[in-house]
């Protein structure tokens, strides 16, 4: 019996060692391929419309019903971005949906919540900047193993997972890459951070066979804040509706989540990039009252019954209390 015992743990373990060292190699072949995957560096040009939801909410820890809240808000985004080499980025914002505000807030389309690519060498999340897992040193911040290879379909992929090699503040991120078997470039990655902010971003990509590239198709970004230390504000801490802060009561839970979805994407061929000198411009100087008909090409779904009360109380919040003038 203990020989069975002793054979079975020499099994495991060598299983182990050998996931472990498939898994370093599949990375290590992800991080040598970035020049070839990451779509800023293969691509000569590209555009795109990116429609951005951000809802940020209180609810009940019992039922999830949402508890109305001054703190509670939610907006709307759509923008033109544009990519070229020799330029670089720019967005236009095309349109905002701010309830209580007459102008946009310009603030806030600066706002950078996470990092769009997974390919860079730090990884952004809510004003926190990490090692990235695909930085060219991820095999010293990172922990990586081989969970499973898919290979039905028309694009196999290894699913990884990673966790912190260390202590260091800036290797604290976990989560899971799918990379393609054949490119090794990233076809989906979650991205998960539990100290302080209990946040997940999730990436997907959608694979363009005339470029071969796996270009960005949608992001989804949840956090919760575990203790006083972080806090999160939409418009500055003197303005109540998006202000996230830590809340004792073990009854009710806050949840920012943030959505975008790319629409429109054109690889290579892009219009003209009217202003080199600046990275994000807005068209509006008024924030247009746009109808639903507007918007809902671009939305997932309708907004559901919780978005519309949390949309219309925050408008009569921001009105009745004029803090449109309390923002710089």
């Amino acid at each position: 019996m203990k020989i069975k015992i002793l054979l079975s743990f020499l099994l495991v373990s060598v299983l182990s060692f050998s996931q472990s060292d498939d898994a370093s190699t599949i990375i290590q072949q992800a991080i040598e391929n970035i020049p070839k995957n990451n779509p800023e560096l293969v691509l000569e040009a590209f555009q795109h419309k990116k429609y951005t939801k951000g809802v940020m909410q209180k609810r009940s820890a019992e039922n999830n019903t949402l508890i109305p809240s001054g703190f509670n808000y939610i907006f709307e985004k759509l923008s033109l971005h544009q990519f070229e080499q020799k330029n670089k980025h720019l967005e236009t914002v095309l349109a905002s949906n701010m309830p209580g505000f007459e102008k946009p807030i310009y603030p806030l389309f600066e706002k950078s919540f996470h990092s769009t690519s997974v390919y860079e060498k730090e990884y952004e999340l809510f004003n926190n900047r990490f090692h990235g897992p695909l930085s060219e040193n991820a095999l010293k911040h990172y922990a990586f193993e081989l969970k499973e290879t898919i290979s039905s379909g028309d694009n196999a992929y290894h699913i990884l997972t990673f966790s912190p090699n260390n202590t260091s503040a800036a290797a604290q991120l976990q989560g899971e890459l799918h990379i393609d078997i054949e490119t090794f470039a990233v076809q989906k990655a979650t991205i998960q951070h539990t100290k302080n902010i209990e946040a997940t971003v999730s990436h997907d990509y959608i694979y363009y066979e005339t470029e071969a590239v796996w270009f960005p198709s949608k992001t989804i970004a949840e956090i919760k804040l575990l203790n006083k230390l972080e806090s999160i504000t939409l418009f500055g801490g003197l303005i109540p509706p998006g202000k996230m802060r830590y809340d004792e009561d073990e009854n009710s839970l806050t949840i920012f989540t943030l959505t975008a979805t790319y629409h429109e994407i054109r690889l290579n061929n892009i219009d003209t990039i009217t202003n080199e000198y600046v990275s994000i411009e807005a068209l509006e100087e008024e924030n247009v009252d746009r109808t639903s008909a507007f918007w809902n090409p671009y939305r997932e779904s309708a907004f559901t019954s919780d978005e519309i009360a949390i949309q219309t109380d925050a408008d009569m919040l921001v009105r009745a209390g004029k803090l449109e003038k309390r923002i710089k």
